[in-house]
């Protein structure tokens, strides 16, 4: 959970670019320095004003985000409308309240289903990561996130069927985001 260590570096990382208390922007964050992180890594560009609020869509996602969660989400939009189940709104609030209250959101989620008959059972944990950047040190204009998946088996199956959703933990951090415990990289 919380002492995932490729999302600590992340965090680390994403923290040394702050310069006088204000969030890095995304021309702050340099690829190449993140290359062994880059598959657990997305990016989702906010945008201030829409029907229901700011909007929020997935800019950037990778390889492993992708192989675990079954399908690529890259231009999707992360719904604010309600029009989505329960579920998925739990976790699209957390993209909307790392924005709107430039808060550094980690969380553990599980979505299971079981076996029914002869058709094989489905479970996806993951620990995810969002980080707030801003063009302008004040009005958050992206969301830098990290998602490591602890288990995935038959995620594609998830999609296709309802599915029982459990949040494990939900850690916000608030300026000056610090990490809750103390580990070692």
């Amino acid at each position: 959970m919380i002492d995932n260590g490729i999302l600590l570096k992340l965090f680390k990382y994403w923290r040394s670019k702050m310069v006088s208390g204000c969030v890095p922007s995304r021309a702050d964050i340099e690829p190449r320095e993140l290359r062994d992180l880059l598959p657990f890594i997305f990016l989702a560009g906010v945008r201030p004003a829409g029907e229901y609020g700011p909007e929020i869509a997935m800019r950037l996602t990778g390889t492993h985000v992708e192989r675990m969660i079954a399908f690529d989400p890259t231009g999707c939009a992360v719904s604010k409308s309600g029009r989505t189940c329960w579920k998925d709104f739990t976790i699209c609030q957390d993209f909307f309240d790392a924005a709107a209250k430039r808060l550094v959101i980690f969380a553990t989620h599980e979505m299971r289903i079981a076996p029914a008959g002869k058709q094989p059972g489905a479970m996806l944990r993951y620990d995810r990561l969002l980080l707030p950047l801003s063009v302008d040190g004040v009005r958050i204009n992206m969301l830098l996130g990290g998602l490591v998946a602890t288990v995935s088996k038959n995620p594609r199956l998830l999609w296709q069927n309802v599915y029982d959703f459990e949040e494990i933990g939900n850690w916000r951090i608030a300026d000056p985001f610090e990490w809750p415990i103390e580990l070692p990289l």
